[in-house]
């Protein structure tokens, strides 16, 4: 039987992969922040965790340095929209670069950490060379939100642990299958398309941050 630990977990992502992967853009300006802080703690916890192991006096640093990172960025991306759509690019990069190393079997210390940053930072140089925010939202919220679906079918099923989340999402996919790379793909590509298509009928507002619509 599920723990309650495992259900709720497994609930937010099945609401936040939903959002992301269906309405990224849509609904983009209200969850940025969370994203952000979510991209912060997973930093701030597993730089912690890097340093100073797993035992009880370094839960509460792990947990407290993941809140600090966390908050930072969410207010940051809140007040900086520009500075989210980055942070978006950041955020899949570095959970494409910490999975990448965990698939190749380093899941512990600061080499996962270390790795996730420098493939974060590529992606936030591209986003910001390629200056397209609109489908850049679009691609980089339906592939987060698809990572969320799968985690969480992969959680309730059991496959994968809540341990498995503490260096992101893309690494269990990456070590299941090539099938399940394979659905990965196919359901962000479903979620951008559904994305695109319900962007014909309004616009954000880059500058302000609003969504205004096109009439």
């Amino acid at each position: 039987m599920l723990s309650l630990q495992v259900l709720i977990v497994a609930a937010f992502l099945l609401v936040l992969g939903t959002a992301l992967c269906f309405g990224g853009y849509k609904w983009f300006m209200i969850l940025l922040p969370f994203l952000a802080f979510l991209e912060g703690f997973l930093i701030g916890a597993n730089a912690a965790y890097g340093v100073y192991g797993k035992s009880i006096l370094s839960i509460v640093v792990i947990i407290v340095a993941g809140l600090i990172v966390g908050l930072i960025l969410a207010v940051l991306a809140y007040l900086f929209f520009n500075l989210a759509i980055i942070l978006l690019g950041a955020f899949f990069g570095f959970t494409l670069g910490s999975g990448i190393v965990a698939y190749l079997g380093i899941d512990a210390g600061l080499i996962p950490i270390v790795v996730g940053l420098i493939i974060g930072g590529l992606v936030a140089f591209l986003v910001i060379r390629l200056n397209l925010p609109k489908y850049i939202i679009i691609c980089l919220t339906a592939l987060i939100g698809s990572e969320a679906l799968i985690a969480c079918a992969l959680i309730l099923a059991g496959i994968l642990p809540l341990g498995g989340l503490k260096i992101g999402v893309l690494g269990p996919i990456l070590y299941g299958s090539p099938w399940l790379i394979a659905v990965w793909l196919i359901l962000a590509g479903a979620g951008a398309v559904l994305q695109l298509r319900k962007a014909k009928f309004y616009e954000l507002d880059l500058q302000a941050g609003a969504k205004s619509a096109k009439g």
